[in-house]
């Protein structure tokens, strides 16, 4: 397809990392508690955005694909199949 520069691709949708946190260990089976922060709480050497999604666009134009859920990702990595 002679396509060039960055192509952006992760799984389809978007959650935080509090959500991704939270899905995983209820998915494994985890039963924990964890206590959503803000961004500027953490020592991090540059700002960050307030909202920040890598866009699939570019992928999908050229190959005419979607990627599946992040959620079924999960899933199948843990080895649930739900």
């Amino acid at each position: 397809k002679d396509a060039s520069g960055i192509v952006h691709l992760t799984n389809r949708g978007d959650c935080s990392w509090y959500e991704y946190a939270v899905f995983i260990l209820r998915t494994a089976g985890i039963d924990a508690e964890v206590v959503p922060i803000s961004s500027g709480k953490l020592a991090r050497p540059a700002p960050r955005p307030r909202y920040s999604v890598l866009s699939l666009e570019r992928y999908r134009a050229i190959t005419g694909k979607s990627p599946r859920p992040w959620e079924e990702a999960v899933r199948e990595y843990l080895g649930s199949g739900e």
